[in-house]
């Protein structure tokens, strides 16, 4: 319902998941926002809203990037 500014705003406040390039050559930056997850793409001016989603399976570019190292796993 947030215009895009707002939704960019608000999504770089999340807590960082990790980055990665996509299949465009585009940085994309993935953060997780209370029960969800939000990527966005650098574009020329800033950052700019890509997509949204719940799935944690759409995870699986970050997961390499995660350090558990500190979990006792």
């Amino acid at each position: 319902m947030l215009d895009a500014y707002d939704q960019v705003e608000i999504g770089l406040d999340g807590v960082h998941v990790g980055e990665r390039q996509s299949e465009l050559g585009v940085d994309v930056v993935c953060k997780q926002i209370d029960n969800f997850y939000v990527e966005f793409a650098k574009c020329e001016t800033g950052w700019k809203y890509m997509r949204s989603f719940k799935n944690p399976d759409l995870l699986e570019p970050y997961l390499d990037q995660i350090n558990i190292d500190g979990l006792g796993i």
